[in-house]
């Protein structure tokens, strides 16, 4: 007995103490990540390595999500370094939920800077007033923030000027120039030939990085414009010339190209916070760079500079000490002895107590191009234009939308002979920092589209010799249409390429030939501007408006406007989605333009279509006859060509020697065998299309019934018209839902073992009927969450008729996409897996029991 309790002891002990070491390993592990992630994200933090320090911070959300100071760094990180608020802003939101009271105010107010920066003013406001009231204590006079205060008015500017100039056509130039480092201040001349431009990227200066910001220091690259523009290269004009070589490390030092001068004379430089001019010699190359004259140079830094075409004005962005902001625009002229006067303020119109910086005189020498922080804007920097008139400057116009953006907005220049203009901004959909930007202007008077047919015509006596025989001629068109008869014409409704199909009928002996002749048609390089939508909808629907059949003759369609009847607008898209909820009429307008680079013109059109919204009640009544109508006009049709169909068969047969006598009898041969075989992958096809059809009608009808359950219409399944239910007193039982991997309908393993055991349970209950919900997760479209819960549904339903339940004991299926999805972010991070997971899935429920 003694032996048994020291056993006992000894084993329960063991027991603990393994117990309590696991418990101390676990702790340890979770720690020791922590550890782990807080190095790395730190250590790539000062590398500059900003994209994987991320990716730590995002390990480090997943093992801590409720820690204040890791989402306060991220967010910072991708506000201030990355130069990326939009994904600043899901952390700061995350950061205010977990923030003392005490880091609230700065957190606030970086929030509202991000939120504006994706133009939500409302939430920003919303926020710039919390940094306010936090930042006033109750019984102390209110003390305004200037740069809040100019924040708020900028919200308030931005709701209120909402119109975008749509002649003017933007383009990033893409991934061959911008990089997700910033790329800035494009210099090109005026035949758009070369484009020299500013960028920090990590090969400038040996990859080093300036301590001041965290970023790589400043250099130059020129690309070439051949067709599109080349690759940069490096453009190492500044390289060997220095003020002070022991004061200056020239691995430490910023250079930036500024300016060209009218004449293409001068090319205007930066390095060592001062200005360099470099001129071209005779053989057209670029000469040693030499320092400005010092009265322009006299600053403490000078960014930018733009000489007028007259050689005697110079307009510099400085910082000095009679400015009236951190940074001003200055002016300097030649003075009577040929030196440049002292430069002074420009203007108390231009300059504000915020910053004005990239100054850019026209070829006319009176229109101004610079940025302004301080102005009426959208925030930021925005581009404004003045114009020197009787000696003083006009008060500055906003360049508005679409070149000024919530982000920064600058260097402005359109010196280019044929109305193209550059400039570089940070704004959403760019590639993480500044880009640079080219805009066109289209001045062509925008002409609507009057729809009208595409008109082809047709003899079938060219094609066939009928030797004397009466033949009638079948037409099909091949965009559904049939029509008899020798020459007619037809009109497609829309561009695209036909095949015309011509079966002939001999009237005496009644033999019909079968695809005899076909003939392709080719319309698709053609004018045609359409919204493809229904013409009558009922109150509180939600359609998709489709452009995206438009297109325009001998261009490639660029851009894309919708102006729609609520007031909005938006760019870029050829398909939008409106819900109307109120009774009227809607004027919808869509507009497309293009460039015919050989011709070098602009082209653009417009169309408009007219919604009309009626009461669902009517809506149904005017759909009950319309489909009554159809129903019987194929009922008469499918009668018609069925007694057709009867008399050739009766005369064939009735006569088969005169017809014997009269024509050759027909041998199938290997073209026939092809031609059949051709006929039965076209009926597939068709097959194919009208499923298509069926399943877009389907998702269009679960996109407008956003909020309602969408049932599939199943072959064989349940029908509620024929078959009534008893929903009462309905058997509890548990039906396990099952689960799919990421953008998957297959059945996985665990699916399958868990649907042989809902099988098992269904087939207790034989006379009821079961219902099958689809779903997915919070990720992708609307439409495509509709496509794949459907087709999980239906994966889920074969496996239950293949396994003995039979289909109709199986309601339609109700395809919910991603409305009912539980987790409701959608950043694609991949850290919330798990809630993901429990999302994309398909659940089983008892609807009733059948009523025989």
């Amino acid at each position: 007995m003694k032996k048994l309790i020291t056993f006992l002891f000894v084993f329960f002990s063991a027991a603990l103490l393994s117990e309590s070491v696991y418990a101390a390993l676990d702790t340890a592990s979770y720690a020791y990540k922590k550890k782990k992630f807080e190095y790395r994200a730190n250590k790539r933090y000062e590398e500059a390595k900003f994209d994987e320090s991320y990716v730590n911070y995002l390990m480090l959300f997943k093992l801590d999500s409720t820690n204040y100071k890791y989402y306060l760094d991220a967010g910072m990180m991708a506000f201030d370094d990355m130069n990326r608020p939009e994904l600043a802003y899901p952390i700061f939101i995350k950061a205010v939920k977990y923030s003392p009271t005490d880091t609230l105010p700065d957190l606030a107010k970086n929030l509202a800077h991000a939120a504006l920066f994706l133009s939500k003013y409302d939430e920003a406001k919303f926020y710039y007033r919390m940094y306010n009231r936090l930042t006033n204590p109750k019984n102390k006079p209110e003390r305004h923030n200037i740069y809040i205060d100019k924040a708020i008015e900028d919200c308030n500017y931005a709701l209120s000027h909402t119109q975008v100039n749509d002649t003017i056509i933007l383009e990033n130039l893409g991934s061959i120039v911008n990089t997700k480092y910033p790329e800035y201040n494009p210099v090109v001349d005026s035949h758009d030939s070369v484009l020299y431009f500013t960028s920090r990227r990590p090969e400038n200066n040996n990859g080093n990085i300036d301590p001041d910001d965290n970023k790589y220091y400043e250099d130059i690259f020129q690309s070439l414009n051949i067709n599109g523009h080349t690759k940069p290269s490096k453009f190492d004009i500044l390289e060997k010339v220095t003020t002070d070589k022991e004061y200056f490390n020239q691995n430490k030092v910023h250079k930036s190209v500024v300016g060209l001068s009218f004449g293409e004379k001068q090319l205007l430089l930066y390095k060592e916070n001062k200005l360099w001019q470099s001129d071209k010699n005779i053989k057209g190359t670029w000469d040693k760079p030499q320092l400005m004259d010092v009265r322009l140079n006299l600053t403490k830094y000078q960014s930018h500079t733009t000489i007028a075409p007259d050689g005697k004005t110079v307009y510099i962005s400085a910082e000095a000490s009679n400015i009236i902001g951190n940074r001003d625009i200055q002016i300097s002229k030649i003075r009577d002895d040929g030196n440049w006067g002292i430069p002074i303020s420009i203007s108390p119109l231009i300059n504000t107590p915020f910053e004005e910086n990239s100054p850019e005189i026209c070829n006319d020498g009176k229109t101004l191009y610079f940025s302004s922080q301080g102005l009426p804007g959208y925030g930021g920097y925005d581009i404004y234009k003045t114009t020197l008139e009787n000696g003083a400057w006009t008060a500055p116009i906003n360049m508005g939308l679409p070149i000024n953006s919530p982000g920064d907005d600058l260097y402005f220049s359109d010196n280019t002979n044929d109305g193209i203009a550059y400039f570089s901004s940070h704004r959403v959909g760019g590639y993480g920092d500044q880009d640079i930007y080219k805009t066109t202007r289209s001045t062509e008077q925008l002409l609507e589209y009057v729809p009208k047919p595409f008109v082809i015509e047709l003899d079938g006596t060219k094609s066939i010799d009928n030797e004397g025989a009466k033949i009638t001629y079948d037409w099909d068109f091949g965009d559904g249409a049939n029509e008899r008869g020798t020459k007619l014409s037809h009109g497609y409704k829309r561009p695209g390429k036909y095949l015309v199909k011509l079966n002939t009928i001999d009237e005496t002996t009644k033999f019909t030939g079968y695809d005899e002749y076909q003939i392709p048609v080719d319309i698709s390089n053609a004018t045609h501007i359409e919204i493809a939508c229904a013409d009558t909808i009922f109150e509180g629907q939600r359609i998709a408006l489709d452009g995206s059949s438009s297109s325009i003759k001998n261009v490639k369609i660029t851009k894309r406007l919708w102006q729609l009847s609520d007031g909005s607008r938006i760019s870029d898209s050829t398909i939008v989605h409106r819900t109307y909820n109120k009774v009227g009429i809607y004027p919808e307008k869509y507009f497309c333009r293009g460039k015919n680079d050989s011709l070098k013109l602009k082209i653009g059109y417009f169309c408009t279509k007219n919604i009309v919204v009626i009461p669902e009640a009517d809506f149904k009544s005017i759909k009950a006859r319309k489909d009554k109508r159809i129903k019987l006009k194929k009922h008469i049709s499918d009668s018609t060509s069925a007694m057709e169909v009867e008399q050739l068969s009766h005369r064939s047969l009735s006569a088969p020697t005169i017809i014997a006598n009269e024509i050759e009898i027909p041998v199938i041969t290997a073209e026939d065998e092809v031609a059949i075989s051709t006929a039965q992958k076209e009926r597939e096809a068709n097959l194919k299309v009208e499923k298509d059809f069926a399943e877009k009608d389907f998702v269009t009808d679960a996109l407008a019934n956003k909020e309602g359950d969408i049932a599939l219409r199943l072959e064989e399944g349940f029908d509620a018209t024929t078959t009534k239910l008893d929903t009462t007193n309905l058997p509890n039982v548990d039906l396990e839902p099952i689960y799919f991997d990421l953008d998957k309908f297959n059945i996985r393993n665990d699916a399958s073992k868990a649907l042989i055991r809902n099988i098992g349970i269904m087939k207790q209950y034989p006379e009821f009927v079961f219902k099958v919900s689809g779903y997915t997760d919070v990720r992708g479209s609307d439409e495509y969450n509709i496509r794949l819960s459907n087709k999980r549904a239906l994966s889920a339903i074969a496996y239950l008729v293949q396994n003995g339940i039979p289909e109709n004991r199986i309601t339609g299926i109700l395809s919910k996409g991603e409305r009912t999805a539980g987790f409701k972010d959608d950043t694609k991070t991949g850290v919330n897996e798990k809630e993901y997971q429990n999302d994309r899935r398909v659940e089983f429920t008892v609807l009733g029991k059948i009523i025989k």
